[in-house]
């Protein structure tokens, strides 16, 4: 199909949550899909 803005999200709610906060971090990454990125219950990824 064409012209579609698909968002594949790739996190569950949450999952940042799983990590003791020492530092805010943007996790609007987390929820459309990109191939670079990270993931943010591994800090030191």
């Amino acid at each position: 199909t064409r012209n579609h803005n698909w968002a594949i999200y790739v996190n569950p709610v949450g999952v940042d949550a799983t990590v003791k906060t020492q530092n805010t971090r943007c996790v609007a990454g987390g929820y459309i899909w990109n191939p670079y990125f990270t993931q943010l219950a591994d800090p030191l990824n």
